[in-house]
């Protein structure tokens, strides 16, 4: 809006001066000749100012319009660069996110193999206990068997304190292994 003000006041001032030249130089005392030839001296003065004043104004124009295509440019670039560092970025954010899904897949895997690993062992462990237990009973019943039959019935038998209380050990039931559901829909 100022640039506008600025325009016409300069234009008013041009043809102000244009027109008090001319009013000067018709007032003046001067022949036709000489007052014909100084109004086109001052219109070709004021014709050159104009002309010099259209010339500045298209070459800041001009200026202003290549200042701003760079301006444009730049931005355009800038804009492009930063497009692309976060189209990058997001894809690097993926590949690691995926890349520690991935990790975290296999650490559960090998920790279920492991544990059922455990587990059998523990149970195959457990079962030989009780089977070697379970003979050693079986053997102490039969010797004791034996003696009583080849004692005599008169005779008192005694019987040893580890002979009477050898009981199986008592074991608690295996505890059950946990398997992660795999949820094959949600992965990255």
């Amino acid at each position: 809006m100022s640039n506008n003000n600025n325009d016409g006041f300069l234009l008013g001032a041009i043809i102000g001066a244009t027109i008090g030249g001319i009013a000067a130089l018709l007032y003046a005392p001067k022949s036709g000749e000489e007052l014909r030839k100084d109004i086109n001296d001052e219109v070709d003065y004021w014709l050159e100012r104009a002309n010099d004043y259209t010339e500045y104004a298209v070459e800041r124009g001009v200026e202003m319009y290549d200042a701003a295509s760079v301006a444009s440019d730049d931005i355009r670039v800038s804009l492009k660069s930063s497009a692309e560092n976060l189209k990058r970025q997001a894809s690097d954010f993926k590949d690691e996110a995926s890349k520690e899904w991935g990790n975290v897949k296999e650490e559960l895997r090998h920790s279920r193999e492991t544990l059922a690993a455990k587990a059998e062992d523990i149970s195959v462990s457990a079962e030989n206990e009780l089977q070697g237990t379970a003979e050693d009973i079986e053997m102490s019943a039969n010797e004791l068997v034996d003696k009583v039959k080849n004692d005599d019935p008169m005779e008192k038998t005694e019987v040893t304190f580890d002979e009477a209380n050898t009981q199986a050990p008592v074991y608690e039931e295996p505890i059950a292994v946990y398997e992660e559901p795999v949820d094959n829909d949600h992965q990255f």
